[in-house]
Order: structure tokens, then C-alpha cells, then sequence
């Protein structure tokens, strides 16, 4: 089929699966439904040329599979707003060619993987409202192009890594409502240049609710909401 773009959301159809026929559509590259009950869909390692998926406000469960993995053209993949548990899949950090994960408000549980650093294309993270925990990963100063990260209402902790230093495009980081416990140093360079971001392009940093150690260091409240205990 020569089907490039399938997008049937906002619409008033039954909840169910993608139809196995929907496999022979090897040249689909952009597909957005919202009607999904069950499983992940294992369709998309059938489609050769996709790009964007976007299956937010469907009511998909369960883990995200491996074989998810194996779509090595995905450049954007939105699954907000569904019920997807468990942790992201390891193998996510060969997806070398995403570009952005928005999967707000789900049940996803475990951390952000440590090898996240391999994926250098992606530039908006989305994980808030979730039940992930674990710390930011120090391999994230390795995403050059990286302008969005949203992790709060989780239960991140532990240390901001020093090397957010080097995360250079930083735009929005968003980090309110986890269980971050401990004092904020060495990271002038990077709340200094978010600052100046911020304030000649738009942008936010929102750090409150929290247990951060007071004092908090004014290069961070020049720049973000942050609250200290």
C-alpha cells in the first residue's frame, strides 16, 4: 500500500487492536490513533518506514515490549494518558534516531536507563506522572540537543549529576514533585545558562516539592521554583 499518514483519533470509534491487515502498510510513516484497549502494539516492527506513532489517549496496558526496539526509523513516540507499566524497555537506548518520548501519566515504574546517553538525536523527554524512581543518569550531558526533560510527579532521588553542566540546550527541566533529597552543588554553569535561556526564549524550570538541602544556592532561584526542607 502506498499509505503514508493514517491518523483516525478524535473520533468516535470502538476500542480494540490495530487489524493484522494493517501490517502490509510498508510505506506508513505517521500513524495516530486513540482507540487502543490491550497490549503494546507489536505491529510497528511490521512497518519498515514509520516515523511518528502517537497512541495517546487509547487504553493500552501492560509492558512496552522489546520488540518496540526494533522500529529503528521511529523519530517520535506519544503514548500519554494510557495505563503502560513496568519499566521502559533497556533496549530503547538503540533507538539511535528518536527524537522525543512522551509517555505522561502512565503506571511506568523503574528508572531512566543509564545508557539513555547513546540516544544524542532525542530533545524532549516526557515521563511525569508516572512511578518511576532511581536518579537522573550522568550520561544525559552526552544528549547535545536534549530541551525538554519532564520527570516530575515520580519518586526520582539522589544526587543531580555535575555533568548537566554540559547540557548545553537545555530549555525546560522540570523535576517538581519526586523525592530528590540532597544539596544542589556544583552546577552553576548549567542554572546559569538555563537562566539566560529562559529568559531570552521562553522556557521553565520548576525543582519544588522536593527535600532539597537548604540552603538552596541563589544561581538555582535566580533561575527555577525550588523549595528546600
Amino acid at each position: 500500500s502506498s499509505v503514508t499518514k493514517l491518523w483516525l483519533h478524535q473520533n468516535k470509534l470502538d476500542y480494540g487492536s490495530i487489524p493484522k491487515g494493517w501490517s502490509g502498510l510498508k510505506s506508513l510513516s505517521d500513524i495516530h490513533l486513540d482507540n487502543l484497549k490491550g497490549s503494546f502494539p507489536l505491529i510497528l516492527q511490521d512497518w519498515p518506514s514509520i516515523q511518528d506513532v502517537n497512541f495517546g489517549n487509547s487504553l493500552l496496558q501492560g509492558e512496552m515490549p522489546d520488540s518496540f526496539c526494533k522500529s529503528g526509523t521511529l523519530h517520535n513516540i506519544v503514548v500519554y494518558n494510557n495505563a503502560l507499566s513496568g519499566p521502559l524497555p533497556q533496549c530503547l537506548c538503540q533507538m539511535k534516531n528518536l527524537e522525543s518520548i512522551d509517555a505522561t501519566n502512565n503506571q511506568l515504574s523503574g528508572s531512566l536507563p543509564s545508557c539513555i546517553g547513546n540516544m544524542t538525536f532525542l530533545f524532549e523527554i516526557h515521563l511525569s506522572n508516572n512511578r518511576m524512581s532511581g536518579s537522573i543518569p550522568s550520561s544525559i550531558s552526552s544528549l547535545g540537543f536534549l530541551q525538554t526533560l519532564n520527570i516530575s510527579y515520580n519518586q526520582f532521588s539522589g544526587e543531580l549529576p555535575t555533568t548537566l553542566n554540559n547540557a548545553s540546550s537545555m530549555q525546560n527541566f522540570e523535576i517538581n514533585d519526586n523525592i530528590f533529597n540532597t544539596a544542589i552543588t556544583g552546577l552553576d554553569a548549567f542554572f546559569n545558562r538555563l537562566g539566560v535561556t529562559i529568559f531570552m526564549y521562553g522556557g521553565s524550570c520548576k525543582m519544588f516539592n522536593n527535600r532539597w538541602k537548604c540552603p538552596i544556592p541563589s544561581y538555582v532561584l535566580n533561575s527555577c521554583n525550588a523549595t528546600c526542607t
